[in-house]
């Protein structure tokens, strides 16, 4: 049985095995078909399941979009998501949540996402999104299911 390795690395960059991706249909595609369970990540495509190795997020956060009243991520690999989690910190580096997955900012989009804090710096407001900023240290813990 021949077996090939995915790794995604903490810049979010794709390897299969060991050969870094450069296809962009191709990592949108895994991008899309990413989930966790069980401890451990997965794709999944057409019913069939290959866990893969995550070195940090997912997802990493390349820049902020404020569109109709709500805040969207635009993420490495072309996709966007609506933003729907608190900010978190792990190691004195931001994240967030999107679809159950974590999503690390980078430096640019967590400076682009600071334009929306309140004055206190505890919470992100645009339109009709409003989330908290939880600092480290306060207990926050992801929860994936």
């Amino acid at each position: 049985m021949i077996t090939i390795k995915i790794f995604l690395d903490k810049e979010g960059n794709w390897y299969y095995d060991g050969r870094l991706l450069i296809n962009e249909k191709v990592i949108e595609l895994f991008f899309k078909s990413l989930t966790y369970k069980n401890g451990s990540y997965y794709l999944v495509h057409n019913g069939e399941e290959k866990e893969i190795s995550v070195e940090d997020a997912p997802y990493i956060a390349e820049g902020i979009m404020a569109k109709d009243d709500w805040l969207y991520l635009k993420i490495k690999g072309g996709l966007s998501f609506p933003m729907d989690g608190p900010v978190y910190f792990k190691s004195k580096i931001p994240y967030t949540i999107v679809n159950n997955l974590p999503v690390k900012f980078t430096r640019k989009a967590f400076w682009a996402l600071s334009r929306y804090f309140t004055a206190d710096g505890q919470k992100v407001i645009y339109g009709n999104f409003s989330t908290r900023i939880i600092e480290e240290g306060e207990g926050y813990e992801q929860e994936k299911s």
